[in-house]
């Protein structure tokens, strides 16, 4: 077993909490770090983009990726929510203990 984290880009510090809370009360993610103040530029539709958003780190299993990515693109504002999930080559065992025994109990 090995943790999986997923990157989420948000417009708001308010929509990244508000994501963060669902996903880890609904046991699909064991954490979630949320960082502010990201300068996002890209294009859409065409045209070159500059927004402030904030990011969100979570820590999650394989098991759960399709649930978790259902919930964001459901709970997300955007059309198109980042949702990119990256492997994780060490993790404490403590720690990945405590990520499996999150994940997949009752909400809370």
């Amino acid at each position: 077993m090995s943790i999986k984290i997923a990157i989420v880009s948000t417009p708001s510090i308010e929509v990244a909490e508000s994501i963060a809370q669902a996903i880890v009360s609904e046991r699909l993610a064991a954490c979630v770090n949320i960082i502010p103040g990201a300068t996002s530029l890209y294009i859409w539709q065409g045209s070159l983009h500059k927004e402030s958003e904030a990011i969100l780190v979570i820590k999650s299993l394989e098991s759960a990726l399709s649930n978790l990515e259902a919930r964001i693109v459901e709970l997300h504002p955007y059309d198109t929510p980042e949702f990119i999930v990256v492997d994780t080559e060490y993790a404490n065992k403590k720690y990945e203990a405590w990520v499996q025994t999150s994940i997949g109990k009752q909400e809370i």
